[in-house]
């Protein structure tokens, strides 16, 4: 009986090489927890405060305050229920909420809790063993 171009079933490893799966999932294990030790260790804080400016100039000496965005906001979501096809109102609504969003997220700090070299370099290697697993998983095999 003719095969006609059929393929066997053959079974393969990790990305379809002739690599691990053990290999693969403890890499990827590792590979996860080493991330989430060091997200553990990143402290995330704000410049944005009440008063303070929301976009600093840094030529010139004024800022805008957040809470100036909100009044463009207000009109707009006004003009959105008077006609809800208002082009400017929906320009000026989400224009001013992504302004809004935009300059909150430029005001995050992203800084390294207080933590040892030891705990920062078995983090890192955790991270740094799960990667080499997992990339020598997807290695075919000899």
């Amino acid at each position: 009986m003719a095969d006609y171009g059929r393929r066997r079933f053959e079974p393969r490893g990790a990305g379809g090489t002739g690599g691990g799966v053990g290999q693969f999932f403890l890499g990827l294990g590792l590979m996860a927890l080493g991330a989430y030790l060091f997200l553990q260790s990143v402290q995330v804080t704000t410049g944005f405060a009440f008063g303070a400016p929301l976009f600093a100039g840094y030529g010139y000496g004024y800022g805008v305050p957040g809470g100036v965005l909100l009044i463009p906001l207000a009109i707009g979501v006004a003009m959105i229920f008077y006609n809800g096809a208002s082009l400017p109102g929906w320009l000026l609504a989400l224009g001013s909420l992504g302004l809004l969003t935009a300059g909150i997220v430029m005001s995050l700090r992203f800084s390294l809790a207080g933590v040892s070299l030891f705990e920062l370099l078995a983090v890192l290697g955790t991270f740094a063993a799960g990667l080499g697993l997992f990339l020598r998983s997807l290695r075919p095999g000899r």
